[in-house]
């Protein structure tokens, strides 16, 4: 098998071993994640969301660390975007409250 002499050294290597080789690793075999390389390894995670605090929760599970997701988990209030963000708990003191409260997962 010819290797293409555009391909960067690490897909050719991906690229010889054939199409079922990402089938059986979930993953070309040598390169990290892109959410491994995103985050930091191991840290717990903190994750803000102007919408449903589920949306963003799967990336502790994806990295395999403590997360403490914060959003809207209740709907139907209204008042200014402080006010609200205030009653659910999306402000700058409860976010280092998560942070603190992840930390000590």
């Amino acid at each position: 098998m010819v290797t293409p002499a555009f391909l960067d050294p690490q897909v050719a290597q991906v690229w010889k071993l054939g199409p079922g080789a990402g089938a059986r690793t979930a993953r070309p075999p040598g390169r990290p994640s892109a959410l491994d390389e995103l985050f930091a390894p191991r840290a717990p995670l903190v994750t803000v969301h102007d919408a449903a605090s589920h949306t963003m929760a799967w990336l502790g599970a994806a990295l395999g660390v403590p997360t403490v997701p914060l959003g809207v988990d209740a709907y139907g209030q209204s008042g200014s975007v402080a006010e609200l963000y205030e009653i659910h708990g999306l402000l700058p003191g409860f976010v280092v409250n998560a942070a603190l409260t992840a930390l000590s997962l």
